[in-house]
């Protein structure tokens, strides 16, 4: 692609909005470029349809090879290779290092997923691995109460899939890892340092400086957070 998807940026916080890059009929596909290793596509294919080269349309040379997960937010999707396909629906991931390139998918309608992309220098199979963040995970009370949180850890990056009730409330003083929170449900009024703003899908997400206290009260909401690089602390193990 002719955008500059990889271009660095200074280590701070800041709220964002997914950057819209590609807008068809069939799809569309928006952006989130962190400041450490953390690039996270959107996309939203909305009729149902089957697409032999739509990895192609983003994964160039430079991210082909780097750790990545695909995962399901909203929808049904199948994916595979010629007469080998395996159907995905909500919050089935795939984690993998291998391109993307020659995969077909076969859309069942309108359908979410998003692509977060880490580091290159890992070492780890290049098969797609599967799993399903409510069905094989644990559940992991990380806050206390009214969070519940399902962990992965990657190889060199760790993604986390919360539940938030209503009235839940936090605040962390800070880690050195770069943090992404996006919705893909409901509403969080979050703040980082002395900056604040409602968090909701399809709206503002936040992306988390090295060490910046921040923290926040759930209106109900669920989300992701995409942390580089992997956390290392023993209630995230």
């Amino acid at each position: 692609m002719k955008y500059k998807l990889f271009k660095k940026k200074k280590p701070k916080s800041n709220f964002f909005s997914f950057k819209k890059i590609i807008n068809t009929r069939n799809y569309n596909v928006s952006y989130y470029k962190g400041w450490h290793e953390l690039l996270v596509l959107r996309i939203n294919l909305l009729n149902s349809t089957i697409t032999e080269n739509f990895f192609h349309l983003f994964e160039a040379k430079k991210n082909e090879k780097l750790e990545k997960f695909i995962i399901i937010s909203k929808g049904t999707l199948s994916i595979g290779k010629k007469n080998l396909f395996k159907k995905l629906r909500k919050f089935d991931c795939i984690h993998t290092k291998t391109s993307l390139k020659d995969l077909i998918i076969k859309n069942h309608g309108k359908t979410e997923l998003f692509i977060v992309f880490g580091t290159k220098n890992i070492r780890m199979n290049n098969k797609l691995n599967f799993f399903n963040f409510e069905k094989n995970l644990k559940k992991t009370d990380l806050w206390g109460g009214k969070c519940i949180s399902r962990v992965f850890n990657g190889k060199g990056m760790t993604l986390v899939l919360f539940r938030l009730k209503r009235g839940f409330k936090f605040h962390d003083n800070g880690h050195r890892n770069e943090q992404l929170t996006w919705l893909v449900d409901g509403k969080m009024k979050f703040y980082v340092k002395n900056k604040s703003k409602l968090l909701r899908s399809n709206g503002a997400s936040v992306d988390i400086g090295p060490h910046d206290y921040h923290g926040g009260m759930s209106l109900g909401a669920i989300g992701f957070d995409a942390f580089s690089p992997k956390r290392s602390e023993k209630r995230y193990s």
